[in-house]
């Protein structure tokens, strides 16, 4: 008997296999450029090192940004949280 799974799961499984061969292309491209940079030469290492500090400046910076939105938006609401009931005997 053949099942045919919904369709969205399926449009989520193709989903899943386009993310994973995007990742796989960008590494393999990434390895085949490495091979022709020149990493003996100081000058280009630290170009290396500064594109490095670079991107994680962005990354973190992009992370405080949404952080601050988040807890922008929250507000400072208390939670509401209900009170623990006693345990009957």
């Amino acid at each position: 008997m053949y099942f045919d799974p919904p369709l969205y799961e399926r449009n989520r499984m193709r989903i899943a296999l386009t993310q994973h061969s995007t990742n796989l292309v960008i590494i393999l491209g990434m390895m085949q450029v490495s091979k022709k940079i020149p990493m003996e030469d100081p000058d280009t290492m630290n170009l290396i090192r500064l594109g490095y500090l670079v991107s994680n400046a962005i990354i973190i910076s992009i992370y405080a940004y949404t952080h601050f939105l988040i807890n922008k938006k929250k507000g400072n609401a208390p939670a509401f949280t209900p009170s623990a009931s006693l345990p009957s005997n």
